[in-house]
C-alpha cells in the first residue's frame, strides 16, 4: 500500500511540474506576427508575464499549399500575408502549392508552439 501512494504521489508531481514549465498559447496575451517571427507576452511559472518570440521557420512548414507543424519548416520562402486569425492561436498565410496557385492556408500555432516557463518553443 505505501507503495502505491508513494507511485501516486510522485505521479501528480510530476504531472504538476508539467504543467508549470509547459502551457498552451491560450495562456498569452494577443500576439502578433512580424518578418515571419510570433511575438506575444506569456507568463512563468511564478505568474510573471514574460515578452518571447519565436521565428515560426523553426515550427512550421508548407507542405503543398497547406500550413502544417514541423521542426525547421522554413515555410517563409514559400508563403506571404501571414497573420493571426481568430484569436492568438491561428496563423493564416498565402502559401505555393507547387501548381502556381497560393490558396490561404491556416495552422493552429498551440499544435506547433509549445510555453516552457513563459518562453516560446517548438
Amino acid at each position: 500500500m505505501k507503495f502505491s501512494s508513494t507511485l501516486a504521489a510522485s505521479t501528480v508531481a510530476f504531472l504538476l511540474q508539467l504543467q508549470l514549465t509547459s502551457a498552451s498559447l491560450t495562456d498569452c496575451t494577443s500576439g502578433y506576427v512580424s518578418d515571419y517571427s510570433y511575438f506575444t507576452t506569456c507568463y512563468n511559472s511564478a505568474g510573471d508575464a514574460v515578452d518571447s518570440a519565436i521565428n515560426l521557420d523553426k515550427c512550421v512548414a508548407n507542405d503543398g499549399g497547406q500550413l502544417t507543424c514541423a521542426h525547421n519548416g522554413y515555410f517563409s520562402s514559400t508563403c506571404s500575408g501571414c497573420e493571426i486569425a481568430a484569436g492568438i492561436e491561428f496563423m493564416e498565410c498565402y502559401c505555393g502549392d507547387g501548381h502556381g496557385g497560393e490558396p490561404a492556408s491556416i495552422v493552429d500555432l498551440g499544435d506547433c508552439v509549445t510555453i516552457k516557463n513563459g518562453i516560446l518553443t517548438c
